[in-house]
């Protein structure tokens, strides 16, 4: 997902840049807009993380029920 969202972020602020004669500006617009989406991405990476590379021994016995009920389906 970290490439698709780069590429997403790229393609946003060259269309800014493109609409604003400043540059100011279209960094503005760019933030207020793709920041909220890269965070709400951001945040499901990092629970995908906690299941696949556990901390603690918690977090282990929850990836390992997650798994389990992946495979059951």
């Amino acid at each position: 997902m970290g490439t698709s969202l780069a590429l997403q972020g790229a393609t946003l602020l060259a269309k800014e840049l493109d609409a604003n004669d400043d540059y100011k500006t279209a960094f503005k617009k760019y933030n207020e807009t793709f920041k909220p989406f890269a965070e709400s991405i951001q945040s499901r990476i990092k629970w995908g993380l906690k299941v696949q590379l556990p901390e603690t021994e918690e977090e282990l016995q929850a990836s390992f029920l997650a798994f389990s009920n992946d495979n059951k389906k």
